[in-house]
């Protein structure tokens, strides 16, 4: 006897303005900060009648559709670490440290480009909601974890790839933030430079003097 029991419906103009409310909102976000946009400005962004309360028939608040935008986020940067692992685990064939972690930036600045007014409005720590910020901070774990993945591929015992997994993600970024902030490079340093030092600067890791196990 064939079943009566019938999927429920998509609302696909629910779940298209949901996201394009998301999008218009980083977009604000990015350019006026957080508490600089209201949700007034917002649902108009989208063709919604401002103040109507149209925003709140897809999220209870302002701070929700920041949570979700910084979600999906978060799980395109789980997608990105996964795609990395399975393109070395086809490729199967052992590289160097170096030429590993170059690969990782060219990813993630590949990545990133198209990441800006998520980025821009989460370094903004001052003004993001408190609810917000254990979501952020979870995006940028899995951050480090694409350098930890590698580091421990080649042999790092675990504990330590976190540790130089941190550092190395934190000094690109620090790099970076201050080219963006100041508009030159750091201590004059060009940036293939930088990257050539960088890249290289992780063999340490694999020098054994501690009985550590090297390639």
């Amino acid at each position: 006897m064939p079943s009566t029991t019938t999927e429920p419906a998509v609302d696909g103009r629910r779940t298209d303005t949901r996201q394009r409310l998301v999008q218009a909102a980083m977009r604000l976000f990015a350019a006026r900060g957080y508490a600089g946009t209201s949700v007034a400005e917002i649902e108009g962004a989208v063709g919604l009648r401002p103040g109507s309360g149209g925003l709140y028939r897809h999220f209870p608040s302002k701070e929700a559709l920041l949570l979700a935008a910084v979600e999906q986020y978060h799980a395109r940067v789980r997608e990105l670490r996964a795609a990395l692992a399975e393109s070395r685990r086809q490729r199967g064939t052992a590289r160097t440290l170096a030429a590993e972690m170059r690969d990782l930036v060219g990813a993630l600045a590949q990545f990133l480009a198209t990441e800006q007014p998520v980025l821009q409005v989460t370094l903004d720590v001052t003004s993001l909601p408190a609810g917000v910020r254990p979501a952020v901070a979870a995006a940028w774990d899995d951050g480090y974890g694409m350098a930890a993945d590698i580091l421990t591929a080649h042999g790092v015992a675990p504990a330590e790839a976190g540790a130089l997994a941190v550092a190395a993600i934190g000094s690109l970024s620090h790099y970076a933030a201050q080219i963006g902030t100041w508009g030159q490079e750091p201590f004059g340093v060009p940036v293939l430079s930088y990257l050539d030092a960088w890249s290289k600067l992780w063999e340490g890791a694999l020098r054994p003097p501690s009985g550590r196990r090297s390639r």
